[in-house]
Order: C-alpha cells, then sequence, then structure tokens
C-alpha cells in the first residue's frame, strides 16, 4: 500500500462513480456562494520564535538575522545573498526586526490606535510617554529633548520596550559590555537608547545574578572579635597602659647611608602618641628614648609590645634597674601582629603624616 498505493489505481478500466471515493468527487452544484470573513479582535500577536529559548541576546539577534536572510533568498525576483557572515547592515535590520515584533506583541492595540491617527488609551501603562511610530516602525517614546541637536536620535526618542524576557537579556548584555557596571551606571547606559518599563528591577536582577559581581561586591569573612581586655576600657591617666613599637627605617638627608627609626609610645586607652627618634633598633637606643618618654609622659604601668629581640632584653634590663617598680610587660603571641593592632594602624598614620609633609 505505501509502495503502489491503492489498488484501484492500477486497474485499467474506470470504476462507477460509486466507487470512486467521497473525496475525488466534484461539487455538481458550482452556484456562487457568499463568502464572509469574521475577525476576532485579538491583544498583540503571537511570534513564531520562543526568545525564552535563548540566554544571550547577541545570539538571538543573530538566529532572527539569518531567519531573515533565508526568507529573502526564498523569494522569487531577489538577489539571493551568500553563505556568507552576516553583515553589520543585517545585524542592525535583525535587531530592528527583533523590537517591532516584541512591541506588535505586547503594544499591539496601542499600535494599531497611532497607525489609525488616534491617541494612545490612558489604561495603557504606556500612555504617560506620549508613544508614537518612528522612522524605522518602532514604538519611541517623546520626551522634551526633540530640539537637542547634540543628541543622537535614539537618545531623544528612545524606544519603548515591556518588561519581557527580551528586556532581560538586553539589560544583561549591556552588564556585560560595560564590564559588570552597577545598578545606576546600568539604568543610565540604557535609557540612552531604550525605555523598559521597570528597567531597574531587571538591573538588579541582573547584578545579583552575576557570578563576576557576587565574587567582587561579596563581603569579605570577618571573624567576630573578643572582648578588649581591661587594661585597655578603664579609666585611667593617658600613658599608664602603652603600646611600643619600631617604625622606619628614614634616611637622613644630612648623612648620607644613615638610616634612623621611630619609636612609637600610644596610650591604649585613649590613643595619645608620643614619638622618638632612634638611631638603630638596639637596646641602648631603646632604653634612652625610654627614658626621655619617662621624663615627658610619665611612668607607665603596663607595657604592650611584640616579640623584639629589643623588647625583651629591655623587659629585663627594666626590671633589674627599677626593683619594686617593675612593670609589667605583656607579650603578643609569636608571629601574630594582629595582636598588636591598635599600635600598627597608628604605625601607618604616623608615616602616612610623614611622606605628606
Amino acid at each position: 500500500m505505501w509502495l503502489h498505493g491503492p489498488a484501484w489505481l492500477n486497474e485499467s478500466q474506470p470504476r462507477s462513480d460509486e466507487e470512486i471515493p467521497d473525496w475525488t468527487r466534484e461539487e455538481e452544484d458550482e452556484e456562487a456562494r457568499e463568502t464572509v470573513l469574521v475577525m476576532t479582535p485579538v491583544e498583540g500577536t503571537k511570534n513564531l520564535l520562543e526568545y525564552d529559548r535563548f540566554s544571550d541576546f547577541g545570539k538571538l539577534v543573530r538566529v532572527v538575522t539569518w531567519v531573515l536572510r533565508f526568507t529573502t533568498n526564498c523569494r522569487p525576483h531577489q538577489e539571493r545573498r551568500s553563505s556568507s557572515e552576516l553583515s553589520p547592515g543585517e545585524l542592525e535590520n535583525g535587531g530592528i526586526t527583533l523590537l517591532r515584533c516584541i512591541q506588535r506583541e505586547r503594544y499591539g492595540e496601542e499600535i494599531e490606535q497611532l497607525i489609525s491617527g488616534r491617541e494612545v488609551k490612558g489604561g495603557s501603562p504606556i500612555s504617560r510617554l506620549s508613544p508614537f511610530i518612528g522612522k524605522d516602525g518602532l514604538l519611541r517614546m517623546q520626551g522634551r529633548l526633540a530640539f537637542a541637536s547634540s543628541l543622537l536620535y535614539d537618545e531623544k526618542h528612545p524606544i519603548i520596550l515591556p518588561k519581557c524576557h527580551l528586556a532581560l537579556l538586553l539589560v544583561k548584555n549591556k552588564h556585560y559590555m560595560m564590564k559588570h557596571a552597577g545598578v545606576d551606571t546600568l539604568v543610565t547606559a540604557i535609557r540612552n537608547n531604550f525605555w523598559i518599563v521597570s528597567v531597574r528591577t531587571l538591573a538588579k536582577k541582573i547584578c545579583r545574578s552575576c557570578i563576576h559581581c557576587q565574587r567582587q561586591d561579596a563581603r569579605a569573612c570577618k571573624q567576630a572579635m573578643a572582648p578588649l581586655p581591661e587594661d585597655r576600657v578603664k579609666k585611667s591617666p593617658p600613658f599608664s597602659v602603652i603600646g611600643i613599637d619600631h617604625a622606619g627605617p628614614l634616611f637622613c638627608s644630612d648623612t648620607s647611608n644613615r638610616k634612623l627609626y621611630i619609636l612609637l609610645f600610644t596610650c591604649a586607652v585613649v590613643r595619645a602618641v608620643h614619638l622618638e627618634l632612634v638611631d638603630s633598633l638596639s637596646l641602648e637606643d631603646f632604653i634612652f628614648a625610654f627614658k626621655r618618654f619617662v621624663a615627658r609622659r610619665g611612668h607607665p604601668s603596663i607595657i604592650y609590645s611584640d616579640n623584639a629581640q629589643t623588647f625583651k632584653a629591655a623587659q629585663k634590663v627594666l626590671q633589674r634597674e627599677l626593683g619594686y617598680m617593675g612593670l609589667d610587660w605583656k607579650f603578643s603571641a609569636p608571629l601574630a601582629p594582629w595582636w598588636g593592632g591598635f599600635w600598627e594602624r597608628l604605625v601607618r598614620s604616623v608615616k602616612s603624616a610623614l611622606r605628606k609633609v
């Protein structure tokens, strides 16, 4: 049956009319019949291309452009285009066609009203934008910059687009083209050419879902800080509880190849700072600087410092010299500079001020 068809096709004798199937009979009565066309109003039109299947705006534009080239080549008496790469003009035409299709799908009723010379009804979501049909057949927005000669046509009259998947792809493509710009910058750049309904909502959605933006904008992990020691929070005279550290080196302009260092004393309670200039990191220079500090600021009761060899040696010397007036010297943990954060931060402030001066 599949290869040869029904048996009566191969018979030499014609069959009677009764044996001929009904679908081969012609109507004997050829009286004129009146044709009636019934038109049902439908909001917008349904596009044959499924936009939701695409995740890239550029790819969607290229697909539409290839479809347009195929339809052009299928038409008779048309110059056939080769199968080479798409030209910039074809891509521009494909983008305009894509935007025109999405506008007719969502704003078909508004477009028909504008074509017929009427105004858009007040209940339309784009009525406040004063829409009009541009030269390229796109629905555009009227603004107060119509006479700005320095602006482009798209900037004076942006293209109106609804909040849809195509608009989301457009915002996503603009986000990548602008090297992952923020929400405000992205919205400003898009409105140079398009007026998308609820564009800020789409921009926030794109920025929040972007993996690269999540990595760069993510907050750093912060360890919960422990309570401050009692020595640093109780009321006490300035420089009674101090932290010390060396900073430098500095280079002397009067004598070549000579290095100097800063010995920083900071109050652990009120953050007051006292600086002493020393010739080296030796124990002798530290003892001299410490005596000058005591003569000026008074004798401290508690000292915090790191585990430098100079400070460890100074603790033994001062305890031997002071006797019962010895200091309570507290060292931070080895290889843990963050324990001395309250004086390390002031070292940076001192260095910044000295560089500026």
